[in-house]
């Protein structure tokens, strides 16, 4: 793990402190350092080799870190504040802009070259942000979790992966169960006042993007 991808982790880290304005900041910082350590653990359980050393990989944090396992820490610790969710897409992306300076997860052979992979990721990410900005925000959760797993999903194919113990693809579509779950439970509680997202699969509520107004809402790097 070179200086310029810790670099990177850094900054991804203050963009998120930066775009937050939530009622609760400690609890989102505390959500964040719980998030990274989840990926850390996460890029151990995913490949093999660290087995034969679990304690040394365990303590050795430039060995690697796993976007996919990130999202527990504000799940857990944030839970569904959506000022939370609101500040990931842009921390993400200047995550993923650490693998390009760095070289790793990268993407397979493709007839013009070799496929920019982080570059699509940090594309993507830069795309989610309005769109979990403009959700209503009983679903800000919602949104960016069924994004980040489709975005995954969508890509995993042009990586070159090196987990070896779980598969990618799988954790990711986990997300979007959550996401879907998460989407259906905040139909119910809120009624048809609250539209569904059609990209979460929801049913049974209105389509109005506006929130009720007498409610009170919430490589290394795999």
């Amino acid at each position: 793990m070179n200086a310029a991808y810790l670099a990177f982790l850094f900054a991804a880290f203050w963009v998120a402190v930066g775009l937050y304005r939530g009622r609760h900041p400690w609890q989102f910082l505390a959500s964040l350092v719980a998030g990274a350590g989840f990926a850390h653990l996460g890029w151990l359980a995913l490949h093999a080799h660290t087995l034969a050393d679990p304690q040394s990989a365990l303590l050795d944090l430039t060995t690697g870190f796993s976007v996919l396992l990130f999202p527990l820490g504000p799940l857990l610790i944030s839970r569904w504040d959506p000022d939370a969710w609101m500040s990931l897409p842009l921390a993400l992306a200047v995550a993923r802009l650490g693998c390009l300076a760095s070289g790793c997860c990268g993407g397979l052979d493709a007839a013009w070259g070799t496929h920019p992979t982080p570059l699509y990721e940090v594309l993507c990410f830069v795309s989610l942000f309005p769109l979990v900005r403009r959700a209503p925000r009983e679903y800000a959760g919602a949104v960016f979790l069924a994004a980040f797993g489709v975005i995954r999903l969508v890509i995993e194919p042009f990586r070159m992966s090196s987990a070896t113990l779980v598969s990618p693809a799988l954790l990711a579509s986990a997300w979007v169960l959550v996401a879907i779950v998460r989407s259906r439970a905040v139909c119910r509680r809120f009624g048809p006042r609250m539209g569904s997202l059609a990209i979460l699969g929801s049913s049974g509520c209105g389509v109005s993007m506006v929130a009720p107004s007498d409610e009170s809402p919430e490589s290394l790097l795999t």
